[in-house]
This record gives structure tokens, C-alpha cells and sequence, in this order.
């Protein structure tokens, strides 16, 4: 299915401000991408399920931005939805000049990008992200299309890499409830051990127990 991406370039400041302009439009859902929000992240966290430190650093040098989104299969449904968002911004705008959110308080450039995307562009799009993981010292957890040989540097060769297709939200590894576990496997899995993974999924744990068990 086909939509239109339709972007609004904002300061941090005009974030707010075109938001509270969207709802009064009767635009009800949007898509808020604040660099900041990535900086925290890479600050507090280190890294995500998905996103390595240095993809939140990429993310944390782009400038912010509002997504809204219309359906490109009914003009009359897209037509309202732009209407509604350039009425938004042209508010914004005379707002600004009022000084109605701040003297000299600068809410962005407003430019409206609009791009007709696909649904198939962004379902394999997570991909991108996904980076192997290592358990424990002797095994890392990667996805058939990673090529190993990049991460030389970070994992031992000596560990055993057990390729796994992951789904979008188990697999890589790197999820909490994945390696917690897996870290228990670690310390309590003993030769000839009989392992029971309920709710296995893609079998990333029933994979270390039987390496582990033997």
C-alpha cells in the first residue's frame, strides 16, 4: 500500500507549537523525531534492542522533524490531510511573528516535505540495525546476512556464532529477556542437562542449552 510521507522541519522549540497547531486542524496523529530524544538515549542507555551507539549519535545530529501521514490510494482523504497541515503551519507561522510563543522564539523553518512511500520499504528496513551479540565469552548471536568478518575487532573468533533469522522483536539477542536468560543458561547449564524452553520462538535459548548440555 502506498502513502504519502508529508515531513515538517522544525526547530526544538517549534515542536510543541506545531503540534498543539496539528491537533487544532484535527490532526490527532503524528510522528515526533527529536534528536534529542536520541542523545538521551545514547547518554543513558549506550544502546537499544535495535540501535547501536553509533546509529543514536547519527540520529542525535539530525535536525527535528514532524511526520504525518495520508493515505496516497484516496485523493480526497490526502487533499484534507495537506490541507489541514499547511493550515497548521501557516498558523505557526503567524503565531511566531506575534510573539505569541515567546519573544524571539523561533519555531523553524516549517518547510513541508511530502514523499510517496511503500509499505514494502519499511518492512525489512529494521534489518539495518540489527547487530550480532555476544553471549557470555563463547558464543555470538547474528542474522544470515551479516557478514562476521566486519566485527572481527569486537568479537573473539574463537566463539561459536550461531545464525539465527530473527522476527522484529526476538532473536537478535540482544533483547533483555533474551540475554538475562541466556546468562542464566550460562551459569546453571551443566553436561547432560535436560532444558525445557517454553515459548521457545525463533530457539535462540533451546540452542545455547543444547551447545551447553551437550
Amino acid at each position: 500500500m502506498k502513502y504519502y510521507e508529508i515531513t515538517i522541519m522544525v526547530s526544538e522549540l517549534g515542536i510543541e507549537p506545531t503540534l498543539a497547531a496539528l491537533i487544532c486542524e484535527g490532526v490527532d496523529t503524528a510522528e515526533v523525531n527529536d534528536p534529542l530524544d536520541a542523545a538521551f538515549m545514547s547518554d543513558m542507555l549506550g544502546e537499544t534492542d535495535y540501535l547501536a551507539p553509533e546509529d543514536l549519535d547519527k540520529e542525535s545530529g539530525k535536525e527535528p522533524s514532524i511526520v504525518v501521514y495520508a493515505p496516497a490510494d484516496s485523493e480526497d482523504a490526502s487533499k484534507e490531510v495537506f490541507a489541514s497541515v499547511k493550515r497548521a503551519v501557516a498558523a505557526v507561522c503567524t503565531n511566531a511573528s506575534n510573539g505569541v510563543y515567546g519573544e524571539g522564539v523561533d519555531p523553524g523553518s516549517l518547510d513541508i516535505i511530502a514523499e510517496v512511500r511503500d509499505d514494502d520499504e519499511w518492512k525489512d528496513r529494521w534489518k539495518e540495525f540489527i547487530r550480532p551479540a555476544g553471549i557470555g565469552s563463547d558464543f555470538v548471536v547474528a542474522p544470515p546476512w551479516i557478514d562476521m568478518n566486519e566485527y572481527a575487532d569486537e568479537f573473539e573468533q574463537s566463539r561459536e556464532v550461531i545464525s539465527i533469522n530473527p522476527g522484529m522483536a526476538f532473536g537478535t539477542g540482544l533483547h533483555e529477556t533474551t540475554s538475562l536468560s541466556a546468562d542464566l543458561l550460562l551459569a546453571y547449564t551443566e553436561k547432560g542437562a535436560r532444558v525445557i524452553d517454553v515459548g521457545c520462538g525463533t530457539g535462540i535459548l533451546s540452542i545455547i542449552a543444547s551447545r551447553l548440555g551437550g
